[in-house]
């Protein structure tokens, strides 16, 4: 299918050892380099259409594959609460597809949210896409967000150790999202400190937040700088007047500014990566 004359945009299937199926949408550009891609990894329950990854995907001048993790958008399986290490098995096939099928460079990886801690838990331990962007991703997991579910839930979850949190749309299909304690305890016990383990060398990393964030706090992200700073190893924008899901056109607008001139800062040096 195609939205204009020069993007071009087709959603791939990638399957996985287990046997998942997982969607994502490529979009390619005519003004874009034609052999790089971005990478592009939505939140907790959304998917590869959602507002700032559609968003992000408009405004910036690369070609763009944006990921549905298992249980999300159009792929198969389950998704629960405190998946990250599932999710980034999920990009690390991704990515594997994008290079050795479709023959693509994949320049950097962007994750939102719950996302962006997945996209940092893979460049822990890949250290092959030279580019790595965290967007409003929560560093210390270790404070468990229970003033999110109700009186009734927790009760619940304390007498039959699990709960159902919400309604979600998985593809068009409605379905309850279950939430157990092993999935709060996997949550709780996900070690954001082994970023410290992402090759300097070889990879370099954007941190942004929107400093009006009431779902992870923007102090999340000078905990990120602790770790992996200073400069041109990570870098720190804080978009002020900006919250978590950068809804607003202008939110949009700025974060789509912040990362493309973050980007065509490095772009050199990242093209210099991916020939070695």
């Amino acid at each position: 299918m195609t939205s204009d004359t020069s993007t071009l945009v087709e959603r791939i299937e990638v399957s996985t050892p287990q046997g998942i199926s997982l969607s994502a949408v490529l979009t390619k550009k005519s003004t874009a380099p034609a052999d790089q891609v971005l990478v592009l990894c939505h939140g907790f329950l959304n998917h590869s259409n959602s507002t700032i990854i559609r968003g992000l995907t408009n405004q910036l001048p690369f070609n763009v594959c944006a990921i549905d993790f298992r249980g999300n958008g159009f792929s198969k399986g389950t998704t629960r609460y405190g998946n990250y290490l599932e999710e980034v098995e999920d990009l690390k096939y991704l990515v594997e597809h994008l290079r050795e099928e479709l023959h693509l460079n994949v320049l950097g990886i962007l994750g939102h949210s719950k996302g962006a801690s997945v996209v940092l838990l893979y460049a822990s331990s890949h250290h092959e896409v030279p580019l790595i962007i965290n967007v409003a991703g929560r560093y210390d997991m270790s404070e468990l967000p229970m003033h999110r579910f109700t009186p009734g839930q927790r009760k619940e979850l304390e007498e039959r150790g699990s709960f159902v949190w919400r309604k979600y749309l998985h593809n068009t299909e409605e379905k309850d999202f279950v939430v157990s304690q092993e999935d709060l305890t996997k949550k709780k016990n996900t070690d954001m400190s082994v970023v410290r383990n992402i090759d300097r060398e070889r990879v370099r990393v954007l941190s942004v937040h929107g400093e009006d964030d009431t779902t992870i706090p923007v102090q999340e992200v000078h905990m990120y700088d602790e770790v992996l700073g200073p400069k041109p190893y990570h870098e720190v924008a804080v978009i002020k007047g900006a919250t978590h899901f950068f809804r607003a056109p202008e939110e949009q607008q700025q974060l789509g500014k912040v990362v493309n001139d973050w980007i065509e800062q490095n772009i050199d040096w990242a093209k210099s990566q991916l020939t070695h």
